[in-house]
């Protein structure tokens, strides 16, 4: 399990024990958040962007037009990834960023966190999460 901490960068909890992992060329600073992807990438937030380890491509750093600290990540489905920044939801996917904010309907430009939700279903209507 890889852990995103506040102040002392990225930990990795593994046969019982914690580790400071320490992965070139990161963007610096804290490392809020922490998520794995499909096809073997691993996705960090960092307050100095967001960065993509592939096995074997190593470290990519993507700053977009947007602040630069990363709260939240999420890649769903394959190939599609949420961020979530100070100011707004970022969407990639298919090598394009959209932002969502309040513009969008968003009830505020700062995302934090969420989790992906099953489907549900409420009487006779069905909710969709995801």
């Amino acid at each position: 399990m890889w852990i995103g901490t506040g102040s002392n960068g990225l930990v990795r909890y593994r046969k019982g024990g914690f580790e400071k992992i320490g992965i070139p060329g990161l963007p610096g600073g804290q490392y809020p958040c922490a998520a794995g992807g499909f096809a073997g990438v691993f996705w960090i937030g960092a307050d100095g962007g967001l960065a993509r380890i592939d096995r074997g491509r190593g470290v990519s750093v993507f700053k977009g037009a947007w602040e630069t600290n990363v709260h939240a990540i999420l890649e769903y489905p394959a190939g599609t990834v949420w961020v979530g920044a100070n100011n707004g939801l970022h969407r990639f996917q298919g090598g394009v960023e959209r932002v969502f904010t309040t513009r969008d309907g968003l009830p505020d430009d700062s995302v934090r966190d969420w989790r992906r939700a099953p489907r549900v279903r409420c009487g006779s209507a069905r909710i969709v999460g995801g």
